[in-house]
């Protein structure tokens, strides 16, 4: 199982995951039948055979079957009890390893292989580039989930090194305001006490690539998605981000949350700095998203996902139940609570996608792209609940007249 969950974090697409698997599976057939014919648990063979052989686990798992079927080989035969798994038994004439240290090999490679597979999985990078630093577990912040106050670079992007783009000068004078106190505050490490989010220059830059066929080669440029973004979003606001396609408003949310890692820059949401691991773990336990795309599970309800997501926030398992019947009644989806949520219609899934994104009283929400069923609810929620639950909503939209 140890050795399963290691393998796992090389593999990130299930396409893949069959063929490894399926691959794994004959090779741990292989090595099985060598061992069934005495490789290497034998005098004949030096020690270090058997050491390198016994990590991978189907081998002493092979070896245990080996041994027990010699021992039950007969009718006569009474098989190895629990007391004599120390010893050797009286009809192997090449005794190497025992039923218990075949036992002790594969608790200790179980937990070898578990704590590699920890390990893989958070220096990994995923999908979107993001992973921690190789000494992650060095720092105290891992194991107290205290800091991340200041920036540590604890998440980046291990692809490739762009030059930085050249931060956009704005021509707002309003933007250019806002941009000159961002900028000072960050040279002088300030935080105002009334700001959710500072934004320091955020740049977010995907890389290009070189293809080479037969024919030709084709290059393409690095594509700056956002260029320099400094801004402040204070507390107990709405702060709506306007933009056509392609403007980098789901990207600059996808930096805020953690997703996709940040070329240059920085972002502090309550102090905390999206660029250190503590930071943006500390971030995600006070923050709602609701994506640009829903992601849902047709098979589960709409009370099973709220129930979900209540249980990951850390709600207490007594107030679990009332907080996803009041969240579904809040977005009107109490009468299809026990729906599966692969039967709900495009705007369904919109308003169930809000409510998970508002669970657990987030102090802020990212709301990216809500639809127009959503509007009435979000409007209540702006002139009834913000004042009073110290609650920040990130808007974006590409269409001015939902925003206003």
């Amino acid at each position: 199982l140890g050795f399963a969950f290691m393998i796992s974090t090389f593999v990130a697409k299930a396409a893949s995951a069959t063929t490894v698997g399926f691959a794994i599976f004959i090779i741990g057939f292989l090595t099985q039948l060598v061992t069934t014919f005495g490789f290497p648990y034998s005098n004949t063979y030096e020690a270090y055979y058997r050491t390198i052989w016994s990590f991978f686990p189907p081998n002493v798992f092979a070896q245990a079957l080996n041994i027990l079927g010699k021992a039950t080989a007969t009718p006569e035969d009474k098989g190895i009890s629990w007391n004599q798994r120390k010893t050797c038994q009286s009809f192997e004439t090449d005794c190497i390893i025992t039923v218990d240290d075949i036992y002790i090999w594969l608790i200790s490679t179980f937990f070898l292989w578990f704590i590699l597979a920890i390990y893989f999985d958070n220096i990994i990078p995923n999908v979107n580039g993001v992973r921690k630093s190789v000494f992650y577990f060095l720092t105290p912040s891992y194991w107290t989930g205290k800091g991340g106050k200041m920036r540590e670079g604890g998440l980046c992007s291990c692809f490739g090194s762009n030059r930085p783009a050249d931060d956009a000068s704005p021509t707002d004078e309003d933007v250019l305001t806002e941009e000159n106190l961002v900028k000072e505050q960050a040279a002088g490490n300030e935080v105002d006490p009334g700001v959710a989010v500072q934004i320091r220059g955020l740049r977010k830059t995907y890389p290009g690539s070189f293809n080479m066929g037969c024919c030709k080669c084709r290059t393409t440029k690095p594509f700056h998605s956002v260029k320099g973004l400094w801004v402040n979003l204070e507390k107990d606001q709405l702060f709506c981000l306007l933009g056509p396609n392609g403007a980098g408003k789901t990207t600059t949310i996808s930096c805020l949350t953690g997703i996709t890692p940040i070329t240059g820059g920085d972002a502090l949401i309550y102090g905390h700095s999206v660029r250190s691991t503590a930071g943006m773990s500390n971030i995600r336990r006070m923050i709602g998203v609701c994506p640009q795309f829903d992601i849902l599970w047709d098979a589960l309800t709409a009370k099973e996902h709220m129930e979900l997501f209540a249980s990951i926030k850390g709600l207490p398992s007594s107030t679990i139940k009332s907080v996803a019947e009041q969240s579904l009644a809040q977005v009107k989806l109490s009468q299809a609570a026990n729906v599966r949520a692969g039967s709900y219609s495009g705007g369904m899934k919109r308003r169930l996608s809000v409510a998970i994104a508002l669970i657990g009283d987030p102090k802020l929400v990212f709301l990216d792209e809500p639809v127009e069923t959503c509007q009435i609810f979000i409007s209540s929620l702006v002139t009834h609940k913000m004042p009073h639950v110290n609650l920040t909503i990130y808007i974006l939209h590409r269409q001015l007249a939902w925003i206003q």
